[in-house]
């Protein structure tokens, strides 16, 4: 049995939510291209994150012997903090007694109430030195009540402790390193401070933490006035607050934080606080600067329940001079978090595991979003995300087929005022942008990037793992462009290469074991003889070893496997082939979710510069839009492919993972969800098998594969030339067939009569 002992050891652990709604374009602004991630801390079992600051100072007070067993726990609140003290003194069995400003009169004194505390209100309106203020009759009652501990949550250093050494510790493992920004309200100082101070240790000052406060208070400068928006920086500064620690500030007025907080809730379902709102507003200030890999997370406070007679409340809001915003328009977007996929449509079989890192708090569109687009149509389905990832329609003018940006050159508002991030054209391009964020929904990845051709995409991922003198293991029939570049070119930079069975799961163990490869590469299927590798098998061969396991995912496919998912590293693909599927653009693509893995992709991507022009970038998307069709064709068209030949008395050996005595037909069946299009054939001789290439008409002879037409190859003399006399050497009677999307009674017509010559 899974069980709490008690409500109490409930706190912490609150989740991150990723803002969608509010972060798209509206009249103002842009889409907002950063990923922007809500700390939601009303998960806390109080309702708050103060609950951390109370368990914290209670836990240090008993440890320091100020707070003795039977005794009585005094405090200054708002609410919240009592609330939170009041669950952790019902666990203990200590007396409360909280003292609360009356603005704050209302639900949350009622809550304090429920839980069985006794409640002093004190008017609001006076000077914290006055004998009436909420401190000053908080500290009275401390001094006079026997056995009294006065927590005094504006001094007590153990409560930014609590949140140094749980929320920002959980910040940083969920967001798995990522996060660039911190946004929170300053409050009593504590959860910025302590939150705020762990995350620029942990990223050694790479976090820039940012505090959202009203108009009106002393923190952040500017005219002093009341406000009514939650917080304590009208009247004074507490010590909690660790100015140090915060880079800058963004002032918020109550309007912008109400209308904010109430559009959390009709948009985005999250019931909150005016000083949530307030976070939010100033999170997409700082939001709206940055790009697509930065990751906003802005920590929401408290619930919304203690709100609902004043914020919520229509006369409230009028009452108080505020306008009521009206009720948003039905959401047009799709969701869907269904379980692992079973179809062509939706890959990984029975085998298939969702990806675990970030993304799995959303789905598998959460990989960087195109800049200049609002992406509001989520899904891990293939089909969907093949159509709708990255290719929101164009804000302007409603076309469902975002722009083309033709331009290398972007004008900038003043020195450095970059519109929506973009300089020039090798760095970033809108098209290419919405290209990567369609790839990375595709494989189920956090980061997408893509490259003029795949050993572009190769060249990149390599030179940002591999160091002088680090070995590569590759498949024995890995595509010849693969090896000859890691031996021919990455071979005189002292990166040394081996091959093995990849099918043979015992063989990589033993070559691992003798000699740990910094880069474990695996194709499957292979080209050209289509051996099935276990993806699950081996990336747990080579984690073990420290390897990055690559998977080349060419031939299958996001329509058919999703190698992440089973536990890969880093997914490359040619997208001259399947992705493109029309013969008409080069290009290759890198797909991963380790973050500082991504960054060194993504710079050299910008250094070297072989990225994929916004053309051959917008026809990539194009051909992306009907794979998972197109690959239910291929498929079916491979079968009878397959079937027509293994029969043939003129073919010796028919290589087709559909095919039950093909090597490794059950793995496939569990790791794909089809068999895919290329059909390789041996046959009597090697010259048998060049006079069958050269003697097709339907099947047209070429290098490529994967196109809507069906192509032969003779991979001994086109494709693997490079790779004879090697381990990788191809037999010189094998021929490879891709299959097209003809008419199957027309391919098999050709083929028969080729093999009649």
């Amino acid at each position: 049995m899974r069980y709490a002992s008690h409500v109490a050891d409930l706190v912490g652990a609150t989740p991150l939510v990723r803002l969608s709604s509010v972060v798209g374009a509206n009249a103002e602004r842009p889409a907002i291209r950063a990923t922007v991630l809500a700390k939601v801390e009303y998960f806390n079992p109080g309702g708050s994150a103060k609950d951390r600051i109370a368990r914290s100072i209670v836990d240090a007070a008993e440890r320091e012997g100020l707070l003795q067993p039977g005794g009585t726990i005094v405090e200054a609140t708002s609410g919240n903090t009592g609330v939170g003290l009041a669950l952790i003194a019902l666990q203990r069995g200590y007396r409360m007694v909280f003292v609360v400003p009356d603005k704050f009169d209302g639900p949350k004194v009622a809550t304090l109430r429920a839980f069985g505390a006794e409640v002093v209100v004190t008017p609001t309106s006076v000077p914290p030195e006055h004998p009436e203020s909420y401190y000053s009759v908080a500290a009275r009652l401390a001094r006079e009540i026997p056995g009294a501990f006065n927590p005094n949550q504006f001094a007590n250093q153990n409560g930014p402790r609590g949140h140094y050494e749980s929320t920002g510790p959980e910040i940083w493992a969920d967001t798995e390193g990522r996060v660039t920004h911190f946004v929170a309200g300053i409050g009593t100082g504590g959860t910025i401070s302590g939150t705020g101070r762990y995350l620029k240790e942990v990223s050694a000052g790479r976090v820039r933490v940012v505090g959202a406060d009203p108009e009106g208070s002393l923190y952040s400068g500017g005219p002093v006035h009341s406000y009514l928006v939650e917080g304590v920086g009208e009247d004074f500064l507490p010590d909690t607050f660790d100015g140090s620690v915060v880079d800058g500030y963004e002032r918020v007025s109550d309007a912008e934080s109400f209308a904010m907080t109430r559009r959390l809730a009709r948009e985005e379902g999250l019931l909150v606080g005016g000083s949530s709102g307030m976070a939010v507003v100033a999170a997409l200030r700082i939001a709206e600067g940055l790009g697509e890999h930065d990751v906003v997370v802005v920590l929401l406070p408290d619930h919304g329940r203690g709100y609902l007679d004043k914020l919520y409340d229509d006369d409230w809001m009028t009452g108080n001079g505020f306008a009521v915003p009206a009720a948003p328009a039905a959401h047009p977007g799709v969701s869907s978090r269904s379980a692992a996929p079973s179809s062509l449509n939706d890959p990984g079989g029975s085998g298939s595991a969702a990806p675990s890192s970030l993304n799995d708090l959303a789905d598998t569109t959460n990989a960087p979003t195109p800049k200049g687009s609002d992406m509001t149509i989520e899904t891990d389905k293939t089909a969907t995300a093949a159509i709708h990832a990255g290719q929101a329609a164009d804000p302007y003018t409603g076309a469902v087929i975002p722009p083309l940006h033709l331009s290398t050159t972007f004008l900038q508002d003043g020195i450095g005022g970059l519109r929506q991030g973009y300089e020039y054209g090798r760095s970033g391009n809108p098209t290419r942008d919405a290209l990567q964020a369609q790839l990375a929904a595709l494989e189920g990845g956090a980061r997408a990037y893509s490259f003029a051709s795949g050993l572009a995409a190769e060249d990149t991922l390599l030179r940002a793992i591999l160091q002088p003198g680090d070995h590569v293991l590759l498949g024995n029939d890995v595509y010849g462009g693969t090896f000859r570049l890691i031996s021919r070119v990455l071979g005189a930079w002292g990166v040394t290469v081996q091959v093995v069975d990849m099918s043979d799961t015992e063989a990589v163990r033993a070559a691992v074991a003798a000699r740990p490869p910094r880069v474990l590469w695996v194709e499957t299927p292979s080209n050209p003889l289509l051996r099935i590798s276990d993806i699950a098998a081996l990336a747990e061969i080579g984690h073990a070893a420290g390897s990055v396991v690559v998977v080349d995912n060419t031939f299958a496919t996001p329509a058919l496997q999703r190698p992440l998912a089973l536990g890969a590293d880093v997914v490359v693909h040619s997208t001259t082939k399947y992705l493109g599927g029309h013969s008409d653009v080069v290009g290759g693509a890198v797909v991963l979710n380790d973050a500082e893995l991504a960054e060194k992709v993504g710079f050299l991507q910008f250094a070297v510069g072989a990225v994929s022009g916004p053309f051959d970038a917008w026809l990539t998307t194009r051909g992306i839009k009907t794979l998972p069709v197109r690959m239910r064709q291929h498929n079916a068209n491979a079968e009878a492919v397959a079937e027509f030949l293994v029969t043939h008395p003129r073919v010796a050996r028919v290589y087709y993972p559909g095919l039950p005595e093909h090597p490794g037909h059950e793995l496939a069946a569990r790791q794909m969800s089809g068999f895919g299009g290329i059909v390789s054939v041996a046959l009597e001789s090697g010259e048998a098998a060049r006079r069958f290439a050269e003697s097709t008409r339907v099947f047209q002879l070429a290098e490529s594969l994967g196109g809507v037409e069906s192509l032969v190859n003779y991979p001994d003399a086109m494709t693997h030339a490079s790779v004879r006399g090697t381990e990788a050497a191809v037999p010189v009677e094998v021929v490879r067939l891709s299959v097209g999307l003809e008419d199957p009674a027309d391919l098999l017509a050709d083929l028969e009569q080729a093999l009649a010559r």
